[in-house]
């Protein structure tokens, strides 16, 4: 399986997201959460992303958003 991505805790599972993207309104990403609780986990909740390191394989992650600008 390799090791472990920082930020997923892999003892609850990691939450799969799909994230409608501003820039292209009807196109989705699917993607882990990271950095978040999966309880906290929001419909509409405004994440950023960030690409994390594989097994330098780059993964396209998303977290919550620092900020609530649009």
């Amino acid at each position: 399986l390799g090791p472990e991505t920082l930020g997923i805790d892999y003892l609850l599972g990691h939450p799969i997201v799909s994230v409608q993207l501003d820039a292209a309104p009807g196109l989705r990403i699917t993607a882990s959460m990271v950095d978040c609780e999966p309880t906290k986990i929001r419909n509409g909740q405004r994440v950023e992303h960030e690409v994390r390191c594989r097994e330098d394989i780059p993964v396209l992650v998303f977290r919550p958003a620092l900020s609530m600008e649009i």
